[in-house]
């Protein structure tokens, strides 16, 4: 499992269902692997409010592909 974070399903403490769980998952394996496509595309589908998807998707968007040597970690600089 390379995601530890996972977005609630509308609410704090709400269970979320297996097929978001997955969804989400899938998203983030695809990002570290570096398919940033697939990634955007199915976070801002199942996604489209989720604070933590909408950085993922910024981050996407700030480039093209992913930087040269990627592996799959995003250094944060700033709170």
């Amino acid at each position: 499992d390379r995601c530890g974070l996972l977005p609630p399903e509308n609410a704090p403490g709400a269970p979320m269902k297996e097929v978001v769980r997955k969804s989400f998952e899938e998203a983030m394996a695809w990002y570290a692997a570096g398919d940033w496509r697939k990634a955007r595309e199915r976070l801002q589908q199942f996604f489209p409010k989720d604070p933590f998807a909408q950085l993922v998707i910024q981050e996407i968007a700030n480039r093209d592909q992913p930087p040269a040597g990627w592996n799959g970690v995003v250094a944060m600089t700033s709170k």
